[in-house]
């Protein structure tokens, strides 16, 4: 791994010469923030980007040693597909986040037994503030090719 940091403001711009070691630095970064907000807030409430970018990351994180039962994972983006759909993202996370180590993870999911898309956006934000810690503890935004 060969960093290349870059003052820009107060964030670092940090370079990585493969994609292994970004994934593995990311993964490291992850479980010491939910590790500390464990310790602190006695939960972790996650917010994470699907789509097939994050698979190898999401599946080393699964591996990694924390108190999953204590963590809630929420989707910040989704299609308007069945989550057993081939382009789910919430069927990316279960197939490779909540393996292993992760399995006791809780994730709600966005996609709604709804058929018109803006009433499962009324119940995800219902989910929002019911069912999610927040402020998020952490939050991976991402942009795919589909932008």
């Amino acid at each position: 791994m060969s960093l290349s940091p870059l003052n820009l403001n107060r964030h670092q711009f940090i370079s990585f010469d493969d994609r292994t070691s970004l994934d593995t630095a990311m993964v490291k970064s992850i479980a010491r923030l939910i590790d500390d907000a464990i310790a602190i807030n006695g939960r972790a409430s996650v917010a994470l980007s699907g789509g097939s970018t994050p698979k190898a990351m999401f599946t080393l994180l699964s591996q990694e040693s924390l108190d999953w039962s204590k963590v809630t994972i929420s989707l910040v983006d989704e299609r308007w597909v069945d989550k057993h759909h081939d382009q789910s993202n919430e069927r990316m996370f279960r197939e490779n986040l909540l393996q292993n180590n992760a399995a006791d993870a809780v994730l709600i999911g966005m996609k709604s037994i709804h058929d018109e898309i803006n009433e499962g956006v009324k119940a995800y934000q219902a989910l929002l503030n019911s069912e999610i810690q927040q402020p998020f503890d952490l939050v991976i935004l991402g942009m795919g090719s589909d932008g």
